[in-house]
């Protein structure tokens, strides 16, 4: 367990679920905060998510590690019961893991703003959290796009030490042994030869690097200059704005290098969508859905790497379930018990369109751990 001072947020936190910090317990709690901070796994994150957004019960085994760490540091805490403060220390260990994790904050930071489903889910009083996962996702889309410039070879190490033992073998008057004036030779091509290789391989680093940026700055450029679907090979002015805001999310997904997607992405859709066919009035996420050709659904099915991230990807969820059962109500039926959404919620088109980027981007953060 890495220690770490109480977070800031800690006492707000509690005061925003309506309970009093007890003053001869918080360390205790900040302690069980960094044990399963430090323990937990992807999958074990994705749960605590769930069960901030009520997707889970208190009982579940990613709770019950929360529990478990709690009594591990204070021997009276309830074996049971207590789904507030245990709610008010999953959301305190995800803001923690939003702003010290360099491996999980992203798929926390996706997996906030996913679950979220644009407001159709609630964080209650900790919706704060959204804010926070949008900056984190801001600031790594900058700085893994970062393009630093190739570094000045350094001077070699051990170049002054060989020309002085060439100076020193001139001036002497006597015969020297070969081995006597090859050793400090062999002595500094070996540091040269370390020296060269280590350079060179973060110098080729840094250039794919910057040849990985490059090329997704140049394909998105072209696709946003083209106006056209590849995936339906359809120019998007002839295309339903339901459906290319699902079919142009997973084309900008493609096209992305790194995760998260370019922070401009959402301009980038909004782009693209404004030139569909304007849908006559709100679209539900069932009817956006159903009309993606089931030949694509299919393909998509059998691609995404979204099983892990279930039900905080209620769209992907919907596109997988649409193609199961006879009727429209058996998939929507089994939808809406998987994901606890109806499929008659709407969306506008530019809100489906990155609901369904952040949804692809969560899949692909959690596959790449």
């Amino acid at each position: 367990m890495v220690d770490a001072p109480i977070h800031r947020r800690f006492g707000d936190f509690y005061r925003l679920a309506a309970l009093e910090p007890e003053p001869a317990r918080v360390e205790l709690r900040w302690k069980s905060v960094l044990t399963i901070s430090s323990s937990a796994s992807v999958d074990v994150w994705l749960d605590l998510l769930r069960f901030l957004f009520e997707l889970r019960p208190h009982t579940d085994p990613a709770v019950k590690s929360l529990r478990d760490a709690c009594f591990s540091h204070d021997a009276t805490f309830p074996s049971e019961g207590a789904e507030v403060e245990l709610r008010v220390l999953t959301a305190i260990a995800v803001l923690h893991g939003l702003d010290t994790s360099e491996k999980f904050a992203l798929p926390l930071a996706l997996g906030l703003l996913a679950g979220d489903c644009r407001g159709h889910r609630s964080l209650g009083p900790f919706a704060s959290l959204l804010e926070r996962a949008r900056e984190v996702l801001a600031q790594r889309a900058v700085a893994v796009r970062s393009r630093d410039r190739l570094p000045v070879p350094q001077d070699l190490k051990g170049v002054a030490e060989f020309t002085k033992s060439l100076d020193e073998f001139k001036k002497q008057d006597q015969p020297t042994t070969i081995r006597d004036f090859a050793h400090p030779l062999f002595t500094v091509l070996q540091s040269w030869h370390r020296d060269t290789h280590k350079q060179t391989v973060q110098m080729v680093k840094k250039a794919n690097h910057a040849i990985d940026v490059l090329s997704e700055e140049s394909n998105i450029l072209w696709w946003l200059l083209s106006e056209h679907c590849q995936e339906l090979r359809q120019p998007v002015a002839a295309i339903p704005a339901p459906v290319a805001s699902i079919v142009l999310a997973r084309e900008l997904a493609q096209l992305a290098q790194f995760v998260p997607a370019p922070h401009a992405s959402q301009a980038f859709l909004a782009r693209l969508i404004k030139q569909a066919v304007p849908a006559a009035g709100p679209t539900t996420v069932g009817e956006a859905v159903v009309a993606l050709d089931a030949a694509w659904r299919t393909a998509l099915r059998s691609d995404t790497l979204s099983h892990r991230t279930g039900d905080l990807s209620p769209i992907l969820v919907a596109i997988t379930k649409s193609l199961d059962g006879d009727k429209v109500s058996d998939w929507q039926t089994s939808y809406q018990k998987a994901t606890r959404l109806s499929p008659t919620i709407t969306l506008d088109p530019q809100s489906l369109s990155q609901q369904m980027l952040d949804e692809l981007m969560l899949a692909r953060s959690v596959a790449e751990l």
